[in-house]
């Protein structure tokens, strides 16, 4: 999409088998560890007549050992093996891990006897269960054994998904668990530092389970002196899924935080089938380095369904830094809930000003003005960014470093989005300064060369237009109608620069509601835009649906549908049926059929904006936010309250989490589930919500803006609704004055909030002043056109009539009413 519709932008396995290494487990108490065998072990061991060839390491079917019979061998290592067993005393199956005799060395002993140490913490759902620990006489010494729970039939955690084709919830929803079992260990004191998700196993009621804790290592001091296989200067762990700084195998910067990164892979993999980095065709050194040097891919790169907050939060998980990781397995599972709650994540991508800052520390010996005016270009559109040329003209005025500032501005522009996605807005940047402070370097010293005057004015009127306040639309307007007037000198003229200043320039008019000056300015754009591409193109189309949006508010309504639907042929000639632009054009239309009463075939084309955008960019995108609030306003018209409090809920969640604060879309999501909330007889809450979008609109929009005319007669029919017809007046009268300011709003709004005046009017037996509220109503509603209004203002005519004793006129309005 080039300049985008503003008005309405709807827009891998270490598989194992099913015994693969089950030896998980579920804690009821805590585990007992004893340091030497107990009394019982020691009665026991008189039975002990297994005939174990030491050397080979081997425990057959039937082999008995104290308290236990061996089944068969499920596992086994490098230290020792696991054998399903059956235990006496009480009767279960269990998992026996048993060290290798050729492998007990004193350092061994000491990891064996520190591991059950360990395990014997862990008491956690979702981390193994040690039922005993002891020690084994084979007669060369005693020979250490853990017994922990068995869990039949288990799956690693990516067989598992794919085996019960688990969708995107379920596999959030279950990684989400295995974040709580982690973290339980960090709390503990202990880094797993072996994450992947072989050692992560799912049962068959969905319970995953951590297991193998055998190079976990624990990270507080009284762990310090313990000599394990761990231990410093060792690589441990399967490399695909290793930290950064585990992979130089010093164990001193080693942390949680490795195995933050190891749940991200385990996440990366759980939701595309695949790894971040393929090592299968490295070499070591290779390897090292990739997982070292190079940025792991955006989830969103796998498939588009995964752009968003869910890209977002496995990014963070994955970064090289370990600071600007999550710093805990609790905080990566309360972000994946957010997500799933469709609630605000804590996560966000480093931001325009986070790039700024490092490539700045690079580059010293750019100007002032070149680093300020590469931050407003992070406000931009990329189409936008794409056509200006900007690198050439700068080259041509012998400013420093041209060519490199737009490989910057590249990378700083896509954290931020043209329709109002605020990423800057992490309470260190205000925007509005940012740009205010930009435009009056550029007034001090304007580049000499007048088209780049042009593009970098055109920068910051776009960047103000996605404000949306009075003040930003004002300064908007202010560099947009100079960039015009430049284009319109240049020699020779180049058109289709002039049609995007045309068209731009409307934008700034249509959000300030003056929509007779923004026409002209759109049919322009149209014009030009047909000559320079005689057949099917993305500007023309956009052109048209501006143009096509205008007409709708102006009541042209006929005209308005005719070009919706031209730009909708003409985007599914260019790009299909999948396409962000369609979901827009379907919006735009579905919006247009609620305007003309065709409420039913309004929520089809409305439904499928949404679905395409969801499909198209996940449930947290803004562009989801306007489909959702959207489709709820529709049914709001179709008497489905309850279903639309909870689509203006999702919408106001998106955008207050999306948009600087005081954005006019929060204050629309606001407005909207008010009104909702109030057929839902929640009138307290439905006050709340109108007040503080009043409030916001009253301070960011000018006072005859058509949104605070709004605002005023939502916040009036809450009033009213609780009884507050007192307070119900002055706002319903704010909201007369505001549209009758605004003539190209009059036309439709007025007659609504007339008779909704009235009406207050007569709870609070004003009536003389209801009677010509009532009166000017019906001057304006057609009888053919609209009966339900015509009916519903005669009605309250004659309610005034009777009330101030005129019987014989308020009888015949009952006749003239009758004969309808």
């Amino acid at each position: 999409m080039s300049e985008r519709d503003r008005q309405n932008d709807p827009e891998r396995d270490d598989e194992t088998s099913a015994e693969g290494m089950p030896w998980t487990n579920r804690p009821s108490s805590p585990a007992q560890v004893p340091s030497s065998a107990s009394e019982d072990e020691s009665a026991a061991q008189t039975m002990f007549t297994v005939p174990w060839n030491v050397r080979a390491n081997l425990l057959r079917e039937g082999d008995t050992l104290p308290g236990y019979r061996i089944v068969r061998q499920i596992g086994s290592g490098g230290m020792g093996a696991v054998y399903l067993a059956e235990q006496q005393r009480p009767t279960r199956t269990v998992a026996l891990k048993v060290i290798r005799p050729d492998r007990l060395t004193a350092a061994t002993q000491r990891r064996f006897d520190y591991e059950a140490e360990i395990l014997a913490r862990l008491q956690h759902p979702g981390i193994a269960k040690v039922y005993e620990v002891g020690k084994f006489d084979l007669g060369e010494g005693p020979i250490p054994y853990i017994a922990m729970e068995y869990i039949a039939e288990a799956q690693s955690l990516t067989a598992y998904a794919k085996s019960r084709s688990l969708d995107t919830r379920e596999r959030l929803e279950l990684f989400a668990l295995v974040c709580d079992a982690v973290h339980h260990g960090h709390q503990k004191g202990i880094i797993h530092r072996d994450l992947k998700p072989a050692n992560i196993l799912v049962d068959g009621s969905g319970l995953p389970r951590i297991i193998d804790f055998g190079v976990a290592r624990a990270d507080d001091s009284e762990q310090a002196l313990a000599t394990m296989h761990t231990n410093a200067g060792q690589i441990v762990g399967t490399l695909a899924y290793m930290a950064p700084e585990q992979c130089g195998g010093a164990t001193d910067s080693i942390d949680v935080r490795a195995d933050v990164y190891a749940l991200g892979v385990v996440l990366f993999e759980l939701l595309t089938d695949k790894l971040p980095h393929d090592l299968r065709t490295l070499g070591l050194a290779e390897a090292l380095h990739v997982l070292t040097q190079e940025r792991a891919p955006s989830l969103a790169s796998i498939h588009r369904r995964f752009k968003g907050d869910l890209a977002v939060i496995v990014s963070k998980a994955l970064s090289k830094d370990r600071e600007e990781r999550y710093q805990s397995a609790s905080d990566l599972a309360q972000d994946v809930r957010r997500f799933l709650d469709n609630r605000p994540i804590m996560a966000r991508p480093i931001g325009p000003v986070g790039l700024l800052r490092k490539w700045i520390k690079r580059n010293k010996q750019l100007s002032t003005a070149i680093a300020a005016a590469t931050v407003v270009l992070a406000v931009t559109s990329t189409v936008l960014i794409g056509r200006i040329v900007l690198a050439e003209r700068i080259a041509r005025e012998n400013l420093a470093a041209a060519r490199s500032t737009v490989g910057v501005i590249a990378n700083v522009f896509q954290f931020r989005s043209p329709d109002g996605t605020s990423l800057l807005s992490e309470g260190k940047v205000d925007i509005q300064e940012l740009l205010d402070g930009t435009a009056e370097n550029l007034r001090r010293s304007p580049p000499q060369h007048a088209g780049t005057e042009a593009d970098l004015r055109e920068i910051l009127g776009v960047g103000y237009v996605s404000l949306r306040t009075m003040q930003a639309i004002g300064q908007a307007r202010e560099e947009l109608t100079r960039v015009l007037e430049i284009r319109e000198k240049a020699n020779p003229p180049q058109p289709e620069e002039i049609a995007r200043a045309a068209h731009n320039l409307a934008v700034t008019y249509y959000w300030d509601g003056d929509y007779e000056s923004a026409r002209p300015l759109y049919l322009r754009a149209v014009e030009l835009r047909r000559k320079l591409h005689p057949g099917d193109h993305e500007d023309t189309a956009t052109s048209l649906t501006h143009l096509a949006a205008t007409e709708q508010k102006l009541g042209r309504l006929e005209e308005a549908e005719k070009l919706f639907v031209e730009a909708l042929e003409m985007r599914q000639r260019l790009f299909g049926e999948e396409h962000e632009d369609i979901a827009a054009s379907l919006n735009n239309i579905g919006n247009l059929l609620v305007s003309q009463g065709r409420y039913a075939q309004a929520e089809q084309y409305l439904r499928r904006s949404r679905d395409l955008v969801l499909k198209l960019r996940g449930p947290d995108s803004i562009v989801t936010s306007h489909a959702t609030h959207n489709l709820a306003m529709c049914l709001m018209r179709l008497g489905q309250f309850e279903q639309a409090e909870e689509l203006f809920r999702k919408a106001l969640a998106i955008r207050a989490a999306r948009l600087q604060r005081g954005h006019v879309n929060i204050a629309t999501s606001q407005l909207g589930l008010a009104r909702a909330l109030v057929e839902l007889g929640k009138s307290e809450e439905a006050e709340t919500f109108a007040r503080q979008a009043v409030s916001s609109l009253d301070e960011s929009q000018r006072a005859d803006h058509p949104d605070v005319a709004w605002a005023h007669e939502v916040l009036g029919r809450v009033l009213m609704a609780e009884g507050k017809f007192k307070d119900a007046e002055p706002e319903l009268a704010r909201s007369i004055e505001g549209t009758r300011a605004n003539e190209t709003s009059a036309t439709g709004d007025l007659p609504t909030r007339l008779l909704l005046h009235a009406r207050c009017l007569t709870e609070l037996d004003r009536l003389d002043e209801a009677e010509a509220a009532a009166r000017e109503c019906l001057t304006m509603v057609d009888r053919i056109e609209n009966p339900a209004m015509w009916s519903q203002t005669m009605r309250l005519l004659i309610d005034v009539y009777e009330r101030t004793g005129r019987a014989e006129q308020a009888l015949q309005l009952a006749d003239e009413l009758a004969r309808d």
